[in-house]
């Protein structure tokens, strides 16, 4: 049986998301509101159960429109995952992927 690389891990969770949670089209992070990086933080968070930081970067960023992750991207979206994690609406494992605190 072929093992999944994480490549592999990250188009299965992009696709299983793409359906279900709500995508934008922005042209800069700047003017995405938080709570619409939050909410889809927390929706792609719920479809996976439990998935990885550079995922969870990379789906939150395509679902907002943007074709690739710069750092002022990156930067904003994890700001917004450090909130959900100071508020305890999310957890960290070991292994850095994010699961709800339910």
């Amino acid at each position: 049986m072929k093992q999944k690389n994480n490549s592999d891990e990250l188009k299965v969770n992009f696709v299983s998301t793409r359906s279900r949670v709500k995508s934008y089209n922005y042209s800069e992070i700047t003017d995405v509101p938080e709570e619409d990086i939050i909410s889809l933080i927390k929706d792609i968070i719920k479809e996976c159960n439990l998935i990885e930081e550079s995922s969870l970067i990379k789906t939150v960023s395509e679902h907002l429109g943007f074709g690739k992750v710069g750092r002022r991207i990156e930067d904003g979206i994890l700001g917004c995952v450090q909130k959900l994690l100071d508020t305890n609406i999310i957890q960290k494992n070991n292994e850095n992927s994010y699961f709800l605190n339910n």
